[in-house]
C-alpha cells in the first residue's frame, strides 16, 4: 500500500503557483524544486553540487528549496544559506523555509528532486508532484524506485552521485516535449496508484478481511465503517 494523495485538492488545472510572482521568476525560466525536511539524508549536500554543475551550462535555471529544519536538530537550513550566499550560484537558489501549503510551491516547479542518500521509504513530495503533473528525479533508493518510473515519469539516479543528478536534471529541462510528456504520466501515475480515496478503500477492504479471518460478525464493523 503506497501514500495517497486528494487528487482534487492536488489538480494542475486549479492549483495556482507563487513562487514565479514572489521571487520575479520569469515565464521563460526553469524551477527546479526540492520539498522536505532539511535533514542530512535528504541529500541537500548532492543537490547543490549537481546545482553547480547545472549552473555552469544553464544560466536560466533555479532551483527553490521548500522545509525547514526539524525541532531539536541541528539547523541544517541557516548552514546551506551560508553556503549558498559563499558559494558560486549567482542567487539561484533559493530557500522558502517551512510552508504548511506546498501545492502552490510545487505548481511552479518544472521538475522536482528528490536527492535522498538513504533510503528513503514513500516520500509525500514525489506523490504530489506527480498529481500535480510535475516530472520528478530521485536517487534510486528505498520506496522512490516504486514510484517512478525512469523515462517514463521521471528519471532516477545513483544516490550521492551529484554528476548524475545534474545530468538527469539536464537531460529534463533541456527537452520541453520529454518534460510535457512525463508531466502527463505523472498525474496518470498519480490517478492510477495514489487516489486518497482508493487506497482508504483498499486500507478497509484489509482490515476487514482480517476481521472475517477471526470474528464471524465482522459485518457489524463494515457498518460501522460505511456510516
Amino acid at each position: 500500500m503506497y501514500n495517497g494523495v486528494d487528487l482534487v485538492s492536488f489538480n494542475p488545472e486549479t492549483v495556482q503557483g507563487c513562487v514565479r510572482r514572489m521571487y520575479r521568476i520569469g515565464p521563460d525560466e526553469v524551477v527546479l524544486g526540492f520539498v522536505g525536511r532539511i535533514v542530512e539524508w535528504k541529500g541537500i549536500d548532492t543537490l547543490l553540487s549537481a546545482m553547480k554543475r547545472v549552473l555552469a551550462q544553464r544560466k536560466d535555471v533555479v532551483l527553490v528549496v521548500v522545509g525547514g529544519s526539524p525541532q531539536r536538530s541541528l539547523d541544517l537550513l541557516d548552514h546551506y544559506r551560508r553556503e549558498v550566499a559563499n558559494g558560486r550560484y549567482s542567487g539561484r537558489v533559493l530557500f522558502t523555509g517551512f510552508r504548511t501549503d506546498v501545492r502552490p510551491y510545487l505548481k511552479d516547479m518544472d521538475v522536482t528532486l528528490v536527492p535522498s542518500v538513504a533510503p528513503d521509504p514513500c516520500p509525500r513530495s514525489v506523490i504530489e508532484s506527480l498529481a500535480l503533473g510535475t516530472p520528478v528525479v530521485g536517487s534510486a533508493t528505498g520506496g522512490v524506485p516504486e514510484l517512478i518510473r525512469d523515462g517514463y515519469n521521471g528519471f532516477l539516479v545513483k544516490p550521492n552521485d551529484a554528476s548524475g543528478l545534474a545530468d538527469a536534471i539536464l537531460r529534463v529541462i533541456e527537452n520541453r516535449e520529454l518534460r510535457r510528456r512525463m508531466g502527463s504520466a505523472a498525474r496518470v501515475s498519480a490517478v492510477q496508484g495514489h487516489d486518497a480515496v482508493e487506497v482508504a478503500r483498499r486500507i478497509q477492504e484489509i482490515i476487514l478481511e482480517t476481521l472475517r479471518a477471526s470474528r464471524p460478525h465482522a459485518g457489524a464493523f463494515r457498518l460501522a465503517l460505511s456510516g
